[in-house]
């Protein structure tokens, strides 16, 4: 095994920890901004729990009952909302910080509603389909 100079080992140890640690410093510099605004259908109803998500990170959360959000994002970033029954949207935040936005309910959705119950007595378990319409 090979003598290796002290000096020497020592500079390359210091040498890889202020690379890494201005690989570091390159990563936290990202600038953030934070937007907040409010989610309603078309009709004007909040709507409580919308998806509120910047694409491939982990930002993201979700409107409170009054369809209210606030969220920290990096700058010049995509925000998708999606929320059962009303088509996703993409919009783009780069420009503003304050959002008023309505959902579109989803055109592809079954205007039926099928209510399935299930009533077990001592005897055998019944099952019943209701379609209202």
């Amino acid at each position: 095994m090979r003598k290796v100079n002290k000096d020497y080992s020592t500079f390359l140890i210091a040498f890889a920890l202020m690379l890494g640690m201005g690989m570091l410093n390159k990563i936290n510099a990202q600038d953030f901004k934070t937007i907040a605004g409010s989610v309603t259908s078309e009709e004007g109803v909040a709507l409580k729990g919308v998806n509120i998500f910047v694409p491939n990170t982990s930002f993201g959360s979700v409107t409170d009952a009054e369809g209210n959000f606030e969220l920290q994002i990096p700058e010049d970033s995509k925000v998708v909302l999606t929320y059962i029954g009303f088509e996703t949207k993409t919009i783009d935040v780069s420009k503003k910080t304050d959002f008023q936005l309505k959902l579109e309910k989803e055109k592809s959705m079954q205007e039926d509603t099928i209510i399935v119950s299930y009533n077990k007595d001592v005897g055998k378990p019944k099952s019943r389909i209701l379609k209202i319409e």
